[in-house]
């Protein structure tokens, strides 16, 4: 089986686990075996593409008249996917 778990450690900060978890075979006999990574890093940049997918910015420099940096104008796009 495997699993992403969210948890909160002693400190009350929030982290991501990746768990697997199986029967094995150990002198004859079944045994439960299971191991965590902390996945939150890459969590955090998911998110983090996520957002930028969710919102793109788009920027121009420069006037009606073509002078560079006598404007900036910032526009966000939404997109819904």
């Amino acid at each position: 089986m495997r699993y992403e778990v969210k948890i909160i450690t002693k400190d009350g900060s929030e982290r991501w686990l990746y768990l697997t978890s199986g029967l094995i075979q150990f002198a004859g006999r079944p045994l439960g075996l299971a191991s965590a990574f902390d996945i939150t890093e890459r969590k955090e940049a998911e998110e983090q593409l996520r957002h930028q997918a969710f919102h793109e910015h788009f920027c121009v420099s420069g006037d009606s008249r073509g002078d560079r940096g006598a404007g900036h104008v910032c526009i966000e796009h939404y997109t819904h996917r």
